[in-house]
């Protein structure tokens, strides 16, 4: 079997809060294959995005990736990399769709100029060249009238259209991992099905290896074969999308599951909710840090920890799993 194209092995990334370290993203492991496309779910404040940043050697100033982090991409660990050493992989090798396309796009130049600078920074193109590739991804994204757009600044734009100004942009230079961050989030019901079925599409064409970040799991089983769960900074279940989803192990991914418009088993139709909300990381609960919501905890899983369990087809932790 290949080699991953990338391997992240006991990510940590911390600050300090009160003169005293706290963790954010704690022990996390993924990989990636090419072509292959992995869905990371879970609510706001889980630590999604700021996983994706960390992929991206773009962690916010005052956290920093903790010593014994690994981010091993091609086999060669990113981790330390000096940012002159980055700035040659993102664009280029790696590329990230951030979140909410309306203030994502430099408010001050033209679409085409901004597209015309990666072509130019990353494949070395010509002013003429790269304005004809450029059309060419917009019309790859079901853009008409592509050559007016590029003359378009960003506020002239709609949301569905800047997204696809992103997703164009992000894929200029072929990168082979896209990390794409609530791409629908903004959008409606018919604009994010005709984004994330291009998206794929341009994926499955270059073989990039996707990792999409979002609260929607209806969006990771249109798009994705495998899902990561992440709760309180850690990846709580991980596995193929179908089996996952049909016999979740884990409380917290049978409580996602069942918020989710018509799955819910309630007499009155009702959407099934998950009491509480995700803890600040500063002040996590001891023990298994969804415990306080769970309705399966015990005493047990206030006082320990749960380690990773593999099982056949999937990872989970939990001391009490679902059967």
């Amino acid at each position: 079997m290949a080699e991953p194209l990338l391997q992240v092995e006991r990510l940590v990334v911390a600050t300090r809060v009160a003169g005293r370290p706290v963790e954010l993203i704690r022990g996390l492991d993924l990989e990636l294959s090419a072509g292959q496309a992995l869905g990371l779910v879970g609510e706001s404040g889980a630590g999604k995005s700021l996983t994706g940043l960390a992929l991206m050697g773009l962690v916010p100033a005052g956290l920093s990736v903790t010593g014994g982090s690994r981010i091993v991409w091609r086999g060669r660990d990113l981790v330390g990399l000096k940012e002159r050493q980055w700035r040659r992989l993102r664009g280029a090798e790696l590329a990230l769709i951030p979140q909410n396309p309306m203030t994502a796009l430099n408010p001050t130049r033209t679409v085409g100029s901004q597209m015309r600078y990666l072509l130019r920074l990353h494949r070395g193109r010509d002013r003429r060249s790269a304005t004809a590739e450029a059309a060419t991804a917009l019309v790859r994204m079901g853009i008409p009238e592509a050559d007016r757009l590029l003359g378009l600044y960003p506020h002239q734009l709609s949301g569905g259209m800047s997204q696809r100004v992103l997703i164009a942009m992000a894929m200029l230079s072929q990168p082979e991992l896209l990390i794409a961050d609530e791409v629908t989030s903004a959008l409606d019901v018919t604009t994010q099905a005709a984004i994330l079925d291009q998206l794929a599409g341009l994926c499955r064409e270059s073989a990039t290896a996707l990792l999409l970040i979002t609260h929607d799991l209806g969006v990771v089983a249109r798009s994705c074969r495998t899902v990561a769960v992440m709760y309180c900074g850690q990846i709580v279940e991980q596995g193929p999308v179908e089996p996952v989803f049909a016999r979740p192990r884990h409380p917290y991914t049978a409580g996602l599951l069942a918020a989710v418009p018509g799955r819910t088993d309630h007499p009155d139709g009702r959407l099934q909710t998950i009491a509480g909300q995700v803890p600040d990381s500063a002040h996590r609960p001891p023990g298994c840090p969804f415990a306080p919501r769970c309705p399966r905890a015990t005493r047990r899983c206030t006082e320990h920890e749960p380690d990773r369990v593999a099982e056949q087809d999937r990872l989970f932790r939990c001391i009490h799993p679902l059967d």
